[in-house]
């Protein structure tokens, strides 16, 4: 398969998205989280400035879909280009339809050499929009349970409503995230003021 073809075949499979399946959480996904991440920081070296595990998989006890989800910072945003080729030497195939210069996207497990996807990576500008959004949201679900399980419950019920369609799944999942990341900053706002004198 040409080099052009091939792009352009690993663009339709990102917009056609595959099923929506929700999975009981597994143990092993922080695991797997880790083993890329050692990765990674093998083939991007001092280029590589952060790294975190977020989404579903990421919160201990929360059901999700199983594809472990990844960002990263760069030093700048002038690495972006420099590092597909490292990342698609482990596995990493770039999505070259992407029109938001704020972040990249690649994903793992894409064809022709395989079927499903396993991984997603997010590479964002380190402590920047993106990345504060990602970990904040994260971070309230690990701390607030019922939130979570709440979530949990949503998500299920969006995956019989969206089946066949990861995007609208993930469209509908906006305004829940939204209200969340809402909550978090609020929360993290209240905690770093300083006590009145």
């Amino acid at each position: 398969m040409a080099e052009r073809d091939l792009g352009s075949f690993i663009d339709a499979w990102w917009l056609d998205m595959s099923e929506v399946m929700i999975a009981e959480y597994d143990p092993q996904w922080p695991i797997l989280f880790e083993r890329e991440a050692q990765a990674i920081r093998e083939v991007l070296g001092e280029r590589l400035v952060g790294i975190e595990h977020f989404g579903s998989t990421s919160v201990p006890g929360l059901a999700a879909k199983p594809i472990i989800d990844i960002m990263i910072a760069t030093r700048s945003k002038e690495d972006w280009p420099k590092i597909v080729e490292p990342l698609g030497t482990i596995g990493f195939a770039c999505w070259l339809a992407n029109t938001d210069p704020t972040r990249m996207f690649f994903a793992k497990g894409t064809p022709p050499h395989f079927q499903q996807r396993t991984h997603h990576l997010i590479v964002s500008e380190f402590e920047g929009h993106h990345w504060q959004r990602l970990t904040l949201v994260r971070d309230y679900f690990r701390t607030h349970l019922e939130e979570a399980r709440q979530y949990e419950t949503f998500k299920r019920e969006l995956g019989e409503r969206f089946p066949g369609d990861r995007g609208g799944y993930t469209k509908a999942k906006g305004p829940y995230l939204d209200r969340i990341e809402n909550l978090a900053r609020a929360e993290r706002d209240l905690n770093s003021t300083p006590p009145a004198t």
